[in-house]
């Protein structure tokens, strides 16, 4: 039986940052904070990709939609979030980091 003070305590996170997403052709969304707190959100997107800059956060968000269109239904939302998640985790600290946890290598 282990020791209880040696098991670790598990990770108190704060759940991953999300987007909702509103389809405007099927290759493309407007995205948008789940909770309307955008200035909050798009910090919170920043902080996630590692960067200070709004426009590598445009161009990753573009780049994260590119890569969740499942064929034959469009942009997924459950996709966007889920290499949001995945990226967040990875903790990049730059944005040369959040590429690399981008292209999944």
């Amino acid at each position: 039986m282990p020791n209880p003070a040696c098991v670790a305590a598990p990770l108190q996170r704060r759940p991953p940052v999300r987007v909702r997403s509103r389809r405007i052709t099927a290759e493309s969304a407007k995205l948008y904070p789940p909770d309307g707190e955008e200035r909050i959100w798009w910090d919170r997107l920043k902080k996630a990709l590692g960067t200070a800059s709004s426009d590598f956060v445009t161009a990753s968000l573009q780049q994260l939609q590119a890569a969740a269109q499942f064929p034959g239904s469009g942009i997924s939302e459950v996709g966007i979030n889920a290499a949001l998640a995945f990226i967040e985790g990875f903790a990049p600290r730059n944005e040369v980091e959040a590429s690399l946890a981008m292209d999944g290598r």
